[in-house]
């Protein structure tokens, strides 16, 4: 009895060796996997891009996910001499962008570009950048209105400062009778000057 009892000890102790050295050997593998980059960051992204683990085009799949391509369609214009016009422009696609992602520029935000703008002076997108403040429920005051108006006239750009006043009052803004008194009358004003410049020459 005793006899057989040591027998059946000394199988299990086989098998319980064999097992514990198969999962050695499995251990060593693991330990094999677990050290195969290196410590320094960089150095493990070489080897993760080397190995085919990681790759930056991965990373604009990922992106292509989130609809974030307009990065790299950026990316591919060629540079562009700096400008305040560039500025003013890419500033509101940025601010476009904002928005088409969910987020709400504040009206911080917005009265930075449209210094901007009027710093370069750029009309074609005063009314543009009004038109995005109004859409996100932000007014400036009426002088901000009156000096964009008249900076408008100013640079005979008539159909913008029209279609200002014309975004004002869509947008409940009241805009005052001397700002509509200079516009009418820059508006006939303009229509006479064709008139004048066809009959002498």
């Amino acid at each position: 009895m005793i006899g057989v009892q040591l027998l059946k000890d000394s199988d299990q102790a086989t098998t319980t060796s064999r097992r514990s050295k198969k999962k050695r050997s499995r251990m060593v593998e693991d330990d094999d996997d677990d050290d195969w980059f290196p410590e320094d960051i960089f150095e493990a992204f070489k080897e993760l891009r080397k190995r085919k683990v990681f790759d930056v085009s991965d990373m604009y799949t990922i992106a292509d996910a989130w609809g974030w391509t307009w990065e790299r369609e950026l990316k591919k214009k060629h540079p562009q001499r700096w400008s305040q016009e560039w500025e003013v422009e890419l500033a509101i696609e940025v601010m476009q962008k904002v928005i088409e992602l969910g987020g709400t520029p504040t009206i911080g935000d917005c009265a930075m570009i449209l210094r901007a703008a009027i710093k370069a002076p750029l009309p074609s997108a005063f009314l543009k950048i009004l038109q995005t403040t109004h859409s996100l429920g932000y007014k400036f005051g009426s002088s901000l209105y009156d000096e964009i108006i008249t900076l408008c006239l100013d640079l005979g750009e008539l159909d913008a400062a029209i279609a200002i006043v014309a975004d004002m009052e869509t947008s409940g803004i009241t805009v005052p009778d001397q700002t509509l008194d200079r516009v009418i009358s820059a508006r006939q004003t303009g229509e006479n000057v064709p008139a004048d410049d066809a009959s002498s020459s």
